[in-house]
């Protein structure tokens, strides 16, 4: 490290190692030394500090247990006392002398006997009547803690109490009853430097008892004192007064802390005190009163002075030892650093000759070089790094790296992390990316590439980090200019859904750009990169055409031009466009293939929908030109049919034949709307409704037509089923796919119905593509147990007019016209059948969000009539001469008249003889809105009538619009007919 880190002035000795050693040894050693002996003491004395925890915990059991026998003792008195019938004698006829003479005997011999030095005679109301103990003292009331529990419970009461001449006794308190009358209380009390004695002699131990002066007045306490002879003194200690203890004199330090007014137990049981040639252990025990308060303490002192001599001894021993093992080590020491420097001056001599070299090498290099210490304060450049910098040497020596090499992202121009940071803290080798940008002293820029290495020693450790850097900004040009190019290329090939390819033929190497990827829906990992795998995307039926043009092209040189079907993993199929050309050999053997590819799946779809607009508009074309002669036709039939059904007698031969004409007209007529309904050129109503009921409905009118060995069932399992629909086209939807279904079966079978919520997985893949993510649908199957279709047929099962029935069995015209209505509603329909086991057709409509409410039309069974005059206007005679035949038996004054010249004239002449004019939009001469326009000038309250057998220029709402009074189209039923007269000859009419 050090030949890299620049020159050094070795003109004296290289090292002082008697100065940088022995001195920090010597400092190191003895302190090491101290604190070893020193927790060597400390842990000497931890056996005698356990133990005396040891003995707290033993103390304060001791002590629990002095209390509980005692307090037992003091309730069997208190008990036998107050059963005396003497005391209660003496008691009740309230005579203090008797009670005095039999009372003070008794305390005696229980202070002599049990160490009892309390006994107290106290009326109800507390006061004392005799001290049996002290019979000068009484009056008094007392206020102690268990006297006033034992009034306010009425049972018995013990505790240890601080009295008040300064006695820490332990009390009892029993209520004097006699036959349950309170006599008074008895209370005995036994003072507790018999317990103190006790415990210490128990515990092998010296005892010092104190109450806080807080608890007691001095004037208690002298009181007490020069009574129960105390052995400290109220000016002794700030905090605390003493009444017992067991050895003549404290340690000093006990002492002292007493004096402070500190816890004993908090300053003094961290280590042991001494008096004079002993040493001691002290802890403290709380001594509570009845009521919960620290009144007093119990210091307990246990006798170490043994572990303590021990422990010094040997501290001492360990310390002389130490000084004389510290003083050999740091004499060897001093012999062998004397011969290292003599050794280092040898050696720097020819590490000098060394760096001198390196640095001639170092200079010489081509690229950029930065040498850091640990720190990364810079301590070597050669002259390319000051060139690129701005910096020289010695003005960047000793400066952070940061300062001198200073990078930022040529792109975003963030800075970028410092590399030599980054090896000094993964002590791994690191490297810029190539967008990192040198920023000058001067202001130049260079982009760069980099790398980063520690400099470790002859141990591993790392004590710098070696930068090497050159200017690549050219190359950066270079390739900025080849990777925008590249992505120009592959966005391209994206939006033209087009991408290249190479085969390799001798090594059967196929390469692919992104965008066949995606085109083939393959990931690149998935793919073998063969001719062989390529085959295996093929659609299976293009394959046979795919390897024919790759061999014509080889063979003869043919263009290489296909379009073909690819499968895509998911089962997708999709159309691809190719072309490629061949490159030969000098040999003239085929060497490669390049080529495109590209996605021409939506032009295929386009030309798909392209050719089915046509057929509709065909089609369209073809209805429209029909369906108004037709329904010219068909209006005079029904009309004389239904006239002569209401003239002739039910049961008539007549009357049977006429109900065979009408169903016959009823079926042109559906078969006209069904060709008008599949071209879309005849418009419905599309209203909020509920799929349900018409389902419902749609099964009722089933069950009576279909065949009986044929069953239905429906399953109606939609949470919601309101779509925006034409109720009568959802009828024929549902009626023409039963239908169907029915005629698959050919013996016996079954129909099954189901509605249900469709959820995204199941709507078809194209279809939901171009379907608003947000849209709920509904799911309408029929489904069959018949023959099922043919797989050649299913392509074409929507087409018109295509049937597999034999002729004159079918039309052709059902399903698709289910195909149009279905698409007309915003839904789809699919189909999947298998030869032999059924089919199943399903219907998917977006639900609506309004609520359906669907009402039946009541179906006018008579015919109205009035005595009304009417003009009627149709060029059609046969129509003209049924209406005017229906309208005169109906009551109504007719006028028939065929043009519209005519008719003008005929209202114009008299426009007050008439109350209503028909009309037919197609008239001679001028239209039925041009006749109408014309009458209103004239008379603008006449209502008028418009009726057509089909145009695409007139409906419904262009007519109201036009303000017609009704619209009606051809042909019409009697009643639709007459009932919509009357409706507008009588506009409150319902």
């Amino acid at each position: 490290m050090n030949i890299l880190a620049g020159k050094r002035d070795r003109s004296g000795d290289p090292l002082k190692l008697k100065n940088w050693i022995i001195l920090p040894v010597a400092v190191v050693l003895l302190s090491s030394m101290a604190l070893g002996m020193f927790f060597k003491y400390r842990q000497s004395l931890e056996q005698p500090r356990r133990e005396m925890g040891q003995l707290m915990v033993r103390g304060h059991s001791a002590w629990q247990r002095l209390v509980t026998a005692e307090t037992r003792v003091l309730r069997t008195h208190l008990a036998y006392l107050a059963a005396d019938s003497a005391l209660i004698a003496a008691w009740k006829n309230r005579d203090l002398a008797r009670l005095t003479d039999l009372a003070v005997p008794l305390a005696d011999r229980l202070r002599q006997q049990q160490k009892i030095t309390h006994f107290y005679f106290v009326a109800p109301d507390r006061k004392v009547v005799l001290r049996a103990h002290l019979p000068s003292r009484r009056g008094d009331r007392i206020d102690r803690h268990t006297m006033l529990t034992a009034e306010r419970t009425g049972e018995e009461s013990w505790g240890l109490e601080l009295g008040p001449l300064g006695t820490f006794t332990l009390r009892v308190v029993r209520p004097w009853r006699v036959e349950g009358e309170l006599l008074g209380y008895l209370e005995l009390g036994m003072e507790v430097e018999y317990f103190t004695r006790e415990l210490a002699t128990a515990l092998g131990v010296e005892l010092l008892a104190v109450v806080r002066k807080e608890f007691i007045t001095r004037d208690q306490f002298e009181a007490g004192r020069a009574l129960f002879g105390f052995i400290g003194k109220w000016s002794d200690y700030p905090e605390f007064v003493v009444l017992h203890q067991t050895m003549p004199e404290l340690p000093s330090e006990l002492m002292a802390s007493l004096s402070r007014g500190h816890d004993p137990l908090a300053a003094m049981a961290a280590k042991p005190v001494r008096r004079g040639e002993r040493w001691w252990w002290c802890g403290v025990l709380h001594q509570p009163d009845a009521a919960g308060c620290d009144v007093a303490d119990l210091i307990l002192l246990l006798d170490a002075s043994g572990e303590v001599w021990v422990a010094r001894r040997e501290l001492f021993l360990e310390i002389g030892l130490g000084l004389l093992l510290s003083a050999g080590l740091l004499t060897l020491l001093w012999v062998v650093t004397d011969r290292i420097e003599g050794q280092l001056r040898a050696s720097f001599a020819a590490l000098r000759e060394r760096e001198e070299h390196l640095a001639t090498t170092l200079n010489s290099i081509g690229d950029a070089v930065i040498v850091t210490d640990a720190g990364s304060l810079v301590t070597r450049m050669n002259p390319v790094a000051e060139r690129l910098t701005g910096w020289s040497w010695h003005e960047a020596m000793g400066r952070p790296l940061t300062e001198i090499f200073r990078i930022v992202n040529a792109i975003t121009r963030h800075s970028v992390d410092d590399p030599v940071a980054r090896v000094l803290a993964t002590g791994e080798l690191m490297g810029l990316a190539n967008h990192t940008t040198l920023l000058g002293r001067a202001g130049a820029e260079y982009q760069i590439a980099d790398s980063a290495a520690p400099i470790r020693d002859s141990h591993g450790r790392i004590g710098g980090v070696i930068l090497v850097f050159r200017d690549v900004s050219e190359e950066y040009r270079s390739r900025a200019e080849t990777e925008r190019i590249r992505a120009s290329l592959e966005n391209a090939q994206r939006i033209g859904q087009m991408g290249n390819w190479e085969w390799e033929i001798v090594d059967n190497k196929l390469f692919w750009s992104d965008e066949i990827y995606r085109i083939f829906g393959v990931e690149p990992r998935q793919f073998g990169a063969s001719y062989e795998a390529f085959l295996g995307y093929v659609y299976p039926d293009d394959r046979a055409a795919v390897q024919k043009a790759v061999a014509e092209s080889m063979a003869d040189d043919k263009p290489y031009s296909i379009e073909h079907r690819l499968i895509r993993p998911n089962g997708e199929v999709r159309w691809v466009h190719e072309q490629a050309e061949l490159i030969r050999d000098e040999n003239g053997c085929p060497l490669r293939m390049n080529g495109t590819v590209q996605d021409i799946s939506e032009h295929k779809t386009l030309e798909e929908q392209l050719l089915q607009a046509r057929k509709m508009e065909s089609i369209g074309v073809l209805a429209g030109g029909i369906a108004h002669d037709f329904n010219n036709i068909l209006t005079p039939i029904m009309m004389r049919s239904q006239m002569t059904m209401l003239e002739a007698p039910p049961d008539s031969v007549i009357h049977q034949n006429m109900a065979e004409v009408c169903r016959a007209a009823e079926r042109a007529k559906d078969l006209i709307r069904q060709i008008l309904d599949f071209s879309r050129r005849d418009r419905h109503e599309l209203m909020p409704m509920q799929l349900g009921p018409v389902l419902k409905e749609a099964v009722k009118l089933l069950r009576s037509t279909i065949p009986p060995m044929i069953s239905l069932e429906t399953r109606l399992d939609a949470r919601e089923d309101t779509v925006l629909a034409d109720p009568t086209q959802i009828l024929q939807i549902i009626l023409n796919l039963v239908v169907n279904a029915t005629h698959a079966i050919p013996e016996s079978g079954q129909i099954t119905i189901a509605l249900s919520d469709a959820g995204p997985a199941e709507l078809p893949p194209e279809f939901s593509r171009k379907m608003s993510p947000n849209h709920c649908y509904l799911k309408l199957a029929v489904s069959d147990t018949g023959e099922g279709i043919a797989p050649e047929n299913l392509p074409r099962i929507f087409e018109p007019f295509f049937t597999t029935k034999a002729r004159g069995q079918g039309t052709g015209m059902g399903l698709a016209v289910v195909h149009g209505l279905v698409e007309n509603h915003g839904g789809t329909i699919t189909v999947q059948s298998e030869p032999g086991r059924g089919t199943t057709f399903t219907v998917f409509l977006p639900k609506a969000t309004a609520e359906a409410v669907t009402e039946a039309a009541a179906f006018c069974l008579s015919l109205p009539g009035g005595s009304e005059r009417i003009m009627l206007v149709e060029d059609d005679p046969a129509i003209l001469a049924a209406g005017v035949l229906i309208l005169t038996q109906l009551g109504y004054r007719v006028t028939g008249l065929t043009g519209g010249a005519e008719a003008l004239a005929s209202f114009t002449d008299s426009p007050a003889d008439f109350d209503l004019m028909i009309t037919d939009y197609e008239i001679p001469e001028m239209t039925g809105v041009v006749l109408a326009k014309e009458v209103r000038k004239i008379r603008q309250e006449l209502p008028v009538i418009l009726c057509t057998g089909f145009s695409e220029k007139m409906n419904e709402e262009k007519a109201e619009e036009m303000g017609f009074s009704a619209f009606l189209t051809k042909p019409f039923a009697l009643a639709e007919f007459t009932a919509t007269i009357r409706r507008v000859l009588d506009p409150g009419r319902k």
